[in-house]
């Protein structure tokens, strides 16, 4: 997984939201956030392709959870393996708050912001037919 710990905080939730595998979602949720994962499961994995994070204008990844209470909006377009194998395209606008030195799902969003810089961001290998 790439070092920016949004990617790894955005793909690890919407795995265990769209395929109902690894931890409960609680643990990727903001305190009062409440979300459900999508049941039955559509999806067997999830790896991201792209991240748009609003106001981030670097090139350069961020390694690092900023302070306590910081908060980021963001367009994630990941790739989502079904039970026949095949990889669907998907795009969720997400709220992420700091918090204890980890991100947290503060808000599934409903309308992505229309301005956000793209960036790549490779998750894991996509598996192999």
């Amino acid at each position: 997984m790439p070092s920016d710990p949004r990617i790894q905080t955005v793909v690890a939730f919407l795995s265990a939201y769209l395929t109902n595998s690894g931890e409960g979602l609680d643990r990727y949720l903001a305190p009062g956030t409440r979300l459900t994962a999508i049941r039955p499961a559509s999806y067997t994995s999830v790896s991201a392709d792209q991240m748009q994070i609003e106001q981030d204008q670097s090139s350069e990844r961020a390694t690092a959870v900023p302070k306590d209470d910081t908060r980021t909006r963001l367009v994630v377009t990941v790739r989502a393996t079904g039970h026949d194998t095949v990889r669907v395209p998907l795009t969720y606008a997400l709220t992420l708050k700091a918090r204890a030195g980890r991100w947290e799902i503060a808000a599934l969003d409903g309308v992505p912001s229309p301005a956000l810089p793209a960036q790549p961001a490779v998750s894991s290998p996509a598996p192999t037919p």
